[in-house]
């Protein structure tokens, strides 16, 4: 295999930059190093020197490094380094260091992430296999309430059914109007004694209603 391959651990200094080649995704962005020595008089490790470079990725690599990476981010590339010297717009000789990356990942020293595959399966076999485990790791996510819980919650809501509810607005209702109805003898009984107790024209004279109902 020609080449210099390297593997380099730093920080993205820039927000990837998607571009296209031959029809190609292309993305780069620049990568800073830090080389730390340790300072014997402060007795603490400080940065000595810095060391930019620009990684570039390429077709399926550069789709996914756009979607993922992010400025700050703290990156392990790796891949094949080239060393181009160029002649600068001040006239000035100057060199840039680029890799070519095979492979980049967030360093999980520094922070966490979370791995989504993004290939589309060929099979339809697999595209269920990998639609199932995405959903696992979907739902490994959410709390699940326990089966004592759920069995809890369906209890209560089987106690307050809302057909008992409508029998017994039903009920009142025969109730309420048995109540009316006796209220209304009531009424008509205490007018025929007033009647009988009167004297007149009007003795012995019985409410019609109450005459009717006689009969």
């Amino acid at each position: 295999m020609n080449g210099l391959y390297i593997t380099v651990d730093g920080v993205v200094g820039t927000d990837p930059k998607p571009s296209a080649w031959n029809g190609q995704p292309i993305v780069n962005f620049r990568l800073v190093t830090n080389e730390r020595r340790f300072d014997r008089l402060q007795g603490t490790w400080a940065d000595a020197h810095a060391s930019w470079m620009t990684v570039s990725c390429f077709r399926d690599l550069a789709k996914n490094v756009g979607l993922s990476v992010h400025k700050g981010d703290r990156l392990i590339v790796h891949g094949k380094m080239r060393v181009k010297d160029f002649v600068g717009d001040d006239g000035h000789q100057r060199t840039v260091v680029t890799i070519d990356a095979d492979c980049v990942g967030h360093n999980l020293i520094f922070g966490t992430t979370r791995f989504r595959p993004s290939r589309t399966a060929d099979n339809g076999e697999e595209q269920i296999r990998a639609q199932a485990d995405e959903l696992i790791r979907e739902l490994s996510a959410e709390p699940f309430e326990d089966i004592g819980t759920l069995l809890a919650e369906r209890a209560a809501r089987a106690e307050h059914d809302p057909e008992d509810d409508a029998a017994d607005v039903d009920g009142d209702d025969d109730l309420d109007e048995n109540a009316d109805l006796n209220d209304d003898s009531d009424d008509l009984s205490d007018f025929d004694d007033a009647n009988q107790d009167r004297e007149g024209p009007l003795d012995g004279v019985r409410h019609p209603l109450l005459a009717s109902l006689g009969n």
